[in-house]
């Protein structure tokens, strides 16, 4: 069999064909206010999320990136000892993001259940990952809508986000649904 194999010379794999556009599993709808001076913005969210999976869904995690500058107690701030490609960060110049309620859209409240998690490095301190649990899973192929309420303060510019005077580069700065 090995002889025959090797006489018919090597085939190419056909790779599987990529569908034409990605699954659409999530729409943000956002309201959001700069306040230049204080370095803080104020927001609203709308999200519907689709569930892509064939099993109920009954919890949703979000990261807070903005989180990640909280403090020097983060996993990014104690593995990157404050710098970043020769950059240090402004001992000063903290920023975060704070999830001021949650609600399914029918109102039911979903923030007393919700709890930090640090899936990579047992850091209890770390806030960049939120687990919030749901009342009834979400079943397959099914929806829910989230409004969202948030405060985030900008950092001292720092690893792609933040502000330099009147100069704002914000990024990763609203709660944002994790991959399930």
């Amino acid at each position: 069999v090995l002889v025959v194999l090797c006489l018919l010379g090597p085939t190419a794999a056909r790779p599987d064909a990529l569908p034409e556009r990605a699954v659409h599993l999530a729409d943000y709808d956002m309201r959001v206010r700069l306040d230049p001076e204080a370095k803080t913005l104020q927001g609203r969210e709308r999200i519907v999320w689709r569930n892509p999976a064939p099993e109920p869904v009954g919890e949703l995690r979000f990261h807070l990136y903005l989180n990640a500058f909280k403090n020097s107690k983060s996993s990014f701030f104690a593995e990157s000892g404050g710098q970043l490609r020769g950059d240090r960060m402004a001992r000063d110049g903290w920023g975060y993001v704070e999830v001021r309620s949650i609600r399914r859209a029918d109102g039911v409240d979903l923030g007393p259940g919700a709890t930090f998690e640090h899936p990579d490095d047992d850091n209890a301190d770390d806030q960049t990952v939120w687990r919030v649990p749901l009342p009834e899973p979400v079943p397959p192929g099914g929806e829910i809508a989230l409004d969202i309420v948030f405060d985030a303060k900008l950092p001292r510019i720092f690893a792609r986000t933040g502000y330099f005077r009147d100069y704002f580069l914000a990024g990763q700065w609203f709660p944002k649904l994790g991959v399930y």
